[in-house]
């Protein structure tokens, strides 16, 4: 499948560079919300679980839609662009670790931007596969979209750790961004070349 269906597997590609960057941050937020910025429980649960939400939320029916009349590619590009973001702010929120209030808006500003982000995101890893199946059973693309998730998951956390044990969080959270922008660039080139 992969080999045969070669746009296919350029979104397969791009998905699996933005899940290594995106994957690896997941174990390291905690540490970093926590020990890092001192949020309580309460803030936290607030960032991810309340705001993050809201765009999954109020903006999924408005962002299906506009996968619907967009390519693949380009819409994924702009997907891990704006992701890209996120942990860009928690790097700019460590510049004011410790000092009150200023880090805790980044991060509820940060997890605004990650809920409107991942609904594009969710929407495109959920629909994207009967695109590029066609007339093919999109259930068997959609069988190998999920198997390349379970592998990067087996990779990427290890990765996270192991950069935040041999550098820091920052360097967790750069790396991340880079993962998230070479998606993101290789996205659009994808999209380009189709044109």
């Amino acid at each position: 499948m992969l080999k045969d269906n070669k746009p296919f597997a350029a979104f397969e590609r791009s998905f699996s560079i933005y899940g290594m960057g995106f994957i690896m941050m997941q174990p390291i937020i905690p540490i970093y919300l926590v020990d890092k910025l001192n949020l309580s429980y309460t803030n936290n649960f607030l960032a991810k679980g309340v705001i993050s939400q809201i765009g999954l939320l109020l903006l999924s029916p408005v962002i299906g839609k506009m996968h619907d009349k967009t390519h693949p590619f380009k819409f994924i590009s702009r997907s891990f662009a704006l992701l890209m973001v996120f942990p860009l702010m928690f790097v700019v929120s460590s510049l004011w670790a410790g000092t009150g209030i200023i880090p805790v808006v980044i991060v509820f500003v940060a997890y605004f931007i990650f809920g409107i982000a991942m609904t594009a995101v969710n929407v495109s890893w959920n629909m994207s596969s009967i695109y590029f199946a066609g007339k093919e059973d999109a259930s068997m693309y959609q069988s190998v979209h999920v198997t390349m998730t379970g592998i990067r998951g087996l990779i990427a956390p290890i990765l996270g750790y192991t950069l935040l044990k041999v550098f820091n969080i920052t360097a967790v959270f750069i790396v991340a961004a880079g993962f998230l922008a070479w998606a993101a660039i290789i996205s659009h080139r994808d999209f380009k070349r189709l044109k």
